[in-house]
């Protein structure tokens, strides 16, 4: 700077992201240490191991982003980056304990081998193989999930109306079938949407994103809707949904 090669500007700029950095980093570690501090002697160790696996707030981002890229692919990145934005929570520039322990749970089940597959399985669906085209069905279920989500926020219970359909004929038209009562049981079949991992995924988010509607709930509603249409009273996603909430 003092040789005229950088002008003030620049390096107060470069100096300030620097430092913002830095800033970053203290302040997840202090909030790693008060979360050890404070937590049962019992339970100190066990939160000790899952800190120490999630360091760096912006590490963990990039991994839980990178865990969705994996599940929608061979969808092209450009079509996802929204979707990401929305679904994935950045990680506080400064954490409190609570925030900082479910960060890092986070990262701990989106590392989890099986995560990846009972994910996928929710996303895709039951005989995924057949799909001819990915990308159209990662539009038409989008569209879908996006009009699904002012019903989650007014509370709505899962019903089976055009949304529904929607979604089923969209699976239906990706496999060269049509909506009918035996594929929407096929749909059904092996299906994971009631894994606990999953539930607790999108329960955490929700600790950094309020009451914005992300796709775990409005899958979730989704599911127990063809659920009920095909007959099944009380699906399994329900009762989950219900034991996360009285968490």
């Amino acid at each position: 700077m003092l040789h005229g090669e950088r002008s003030i500007a620049e390096a107060i700029a470069t100096e300030s992201a620097r430092l913002d950095i830095e800033f970053k980093s203290l302040s997840w570690r202090r909030a790693s240490l008060r979360a050890i501090e404070t937590a049962a002697p019992t339970q100190r160790a066990e939160r000790l191991a899952l800190l120490a696996a999630a360091q760096d707030g912006g590490v963990v981002h990039d991994c839980l982003v990178q865990f969705w890229r994996r599940i929608l692919a061979p969808i092209p990145r450009r079509d996802i980056d929204m979707w990401v934005y929305w679904n994935v929570p950045e990680p506080p520039a400064d954490p409190s304990i609570d925030e900082v322990v479910a960060y890092a749970e986070l990262a701990a089940l989106v590392a989890d081998p099986d995560m990846n597959g009972a994910v996928r399985q929710q996303y895709w669906r039951n005989q995924s193989e057949p799909i001819r085209d990915r990308r159209r069905l990662y539009i038409d279920v989008d569209d879908v999930l996006r009009d699904v989500v002012p019903l989650v926020s007014q509370g709505v219970r899962p019903y089976a109306g055009s949304e529904l359909d929607r979604f089923v004929n969209a699976h239906a038209r990706a496999r060269g079938e049509r909506d009918s009562a035996r594929f929407r049981e096929q749909l059904l079949i092996d299906a994971t949407d009631s894994d606990h991992r999953i539930h607790r995924y999108w329960a955490l988010t929700e600790q950094f994103f309020g009451t914005r509607v992300t796709v775990g709930p409005t899958h979730d509603w989704l599911y127990n809707a063809l659920a009920h249409s095909t007959g099944l009273a009380d699906p399994p996603a329900a009762q989950q949904r219900d034991n996360e909430q009285s968490r």
